[in-house]
């Protein structure tokens, strides 16, 4: 029985692996490699059957000591790991509307401030001598069209000299209105309640429209922006769940609240937001962020470690499942259908039902229909 591995290894160095003379092709190199394959795999099979039958009737040979493991049922979830920033739609840089000199600035970076309330005064003198000049005539303007209506109420008087007292007087109100409006201008104010986070100018510096003055943050409603890889798009979904490591914080369980439904062509990515309302302490906007999204989960799943699960000549993953008997124990080879593998275990889809003993170490020197001790 021996003596048959060597000559089956004998006669397929002879046949099968003359070497290749110059002027093979690749197609017939290709051809010759397809067939070396599949005497291999015949060879193997042999040599298998072989040592399955030395182990059965060798009675010299000692059943091999290996360990076993109780094959399990658990909950089994996958994940993939992105990256992401930190977001919030209350994150603005403040201009002024009005050309002016900075005379006060009221608040301070860190400062909590009020939607409306005043940051920065500008100068407005000018605007504030003209709203006074404008005024005075404004009285004048007002007696003027007082008279001629009172003329005209009495029909004396010409119906030209009465529009022109009301156009003139109103004609100031608007003045007046719009001057008031710049003097309000000059009082720069938070868009919405939050924090400052900076001032950029100094008192008696000059400030324009086209210049940010101040950065008002909310940190209350914050939100993670991430680009997905294409080949996740139908796996990710609104409502998936997100474990986000950030630095100096906590771990924080998300969910996913918004699946992009376009391709970015740059990168080949979609974008997915994640809520995080209410756990925002220590956060801060642009902030990187890792996290996990939970991709697959599966209720009381096979599951065992992926370093058990061997693989053959024909390319099957196999185990040896362990039955008692007496005091040994039989080790069957067994054909599995290994799923998603995470953090070093997998989830067998067939082939196990949970509650099998299969070898762990030592499953290296077993055979198929062979004895073994534990």
């Amino acid at each position: 029985m021996k003596t048959l591995v060597p000559t089956i290894l004998a006669a397929l160095l002879i046949i099968g692996c003359a070497p290749a003379t110059e002027d093979s092709s690749l197609a017939q190199l290709q051809a010759k490699k397809e067939d070396l394959k599949a005497r291999y795999t015949v060879l193997a099979d042999s040599i298998a059957w072989v040592d399955e039958q030395i182990a059965l009737l060798d009675t010299t040979n000692k059943s091999p000591f290996v360990t076993l493991y109780e094959v399990g049922r658990a909950d089994f979830d996958n994940y993939f790991w992105l990256q992401g920033n930190v977001q919030t739609d209350f994150n603005a840089l403040v201009y002024p509307e009005i050309n002016g000199a900075v005379r006060n600035i009221r608040v301070r970076e860190g400062d909590r401030v009020s939607a409306g309330q005043v940051l920065i005064d500008l100068d407005v003198d000018v605007i504030r001598k003209n709203l006074a000049e404008v005024e005075t005539n404004y009285e004048l303007a007002v007696e003027v069209y007082d008279r001629q209506k009172n003329l005209w109420d009495q029909n004396i008087g010409s119906e030209v000299q009465f529009l022109e007292a009301k156009t003139r007087k109103e004609s100031m109100e608007r003045t007046m209105e719009t001057l008031k409006s710049q003097i309000d201008m000059g009082y720069v104010k938070a868009p919405f309640s939050g924090v400052v986070d900076d001032i950029v100018p100094k008192i008696g510096e000059m400030a324009n429209p086209m210049m940010p003055v101040a950065r008002v943050v909310k940190l209350d409603d914050m939100y993670i922006l991430a680009d997905v890889p294409e080949n996740y798009f139908g796996k990710v979904r609104s409502g998936d769940r997100v474990e986000v490591d950030l630095a100096n914080a906590d771990t924080l369980k998300a969910s996913i609240s918004r699946v992009g439904s376009y391709i970015k062509p740059e990168n080949r990515t979609f974008e997915v937001r994640i809520d995080i309302k209410g756990e925002t302490a220590g956060l801060a906007p642009n902030q990187m962020a890792s996290m996990r999204v939970n991709d697959f989960h599966a209720d009381s799943a096979v599951i065992l470690p992926a370093s058990m699960i061997m693989q053959d000549a024909r390319d099957q993953y196999f185990v040896y499942v362990a039955t008692p008997a007496g005091s040994e124990y039989e080790v069957i080879k067994t054909i599995v259908e290994p799923g998603l593998t995470y953090n070093g275990m997998t989830m067998v889809i067939s082939g196990l039902k949970g509650g099998e003993m299969i070898v762990d170490k030592g499953a290296r020197r077993v055979v198929n229909g062979g004895m073994v001790r534990a």
